[in-house]
């Protein structure tokens, strides 16, 4: 599968000198560990709908995940802390608001604070381009399965 384009949507928002509020940056709780088994779901969840949490895609974007965990680890990160990290060390522009229903994970998120950006990439790479540094490139070549929604590409 070939990587989709880059959007350019930080450069444009840096450009309009404007905010990006990052919405749902732990991926609707995916990179929390929160949907091991979409099937699991609750009949009313909204993510059942979910192209990314379709039987057909979810084995893909678990293994991508373990990819994904195993940089956080490497770096004293949960996953959700990697990506939290990851968001800030694009600029103070980005605005990640992550869930906040559950005390213990809203902690968790608080605690992405105390990692420097830069300990979400490695090497001197440009802040927006974090995700191709160290680990993070073979997540870039290995983009997820499925679309966020349905019927958007």
């Amino acid at each position: 599968m070939k990587p989709p384009p880059p959007i350019g949507l930080i450069t444009a928002y840096r450009e309009a000198s404007t905010a990006l509020v990052a919405f749902s940056p732990l991926g609707r709780g995916f990179l929390a560990g929160a949907v091991n088994d979409p099937a699991r779901l609750e009949e009313n969840d909204m993510r059942r709908g979910m192209p990314r949490f379709s039987a057909e895609n979810h084995a893909h974007n678990l293994r991508l995940l373990e990819a994904f965990t195993a940089l956080a680890e490497e770096r004293g990160m949960t996953p959700g802390q990697l990506a939290l990290a990851w968001l800030r060390a694009q600029g103070d522009e980005i605005l990640p608001i992550p869930g906040s229903r559950n005390i213990d994970h809203m902690r968790e998120n608080l605690a992405a604070e105390h990692h420097p950006p830069g300990t979400a990439h490695r090497g001197p790479a440009e802040r927006h381009d974090a995700p191709r540094s160290g680990g993070g490139g073979a997540l870039r070549r290995n983009p997820a399965g499925g679309s966020r929604y349905r019927g958007v590409r």
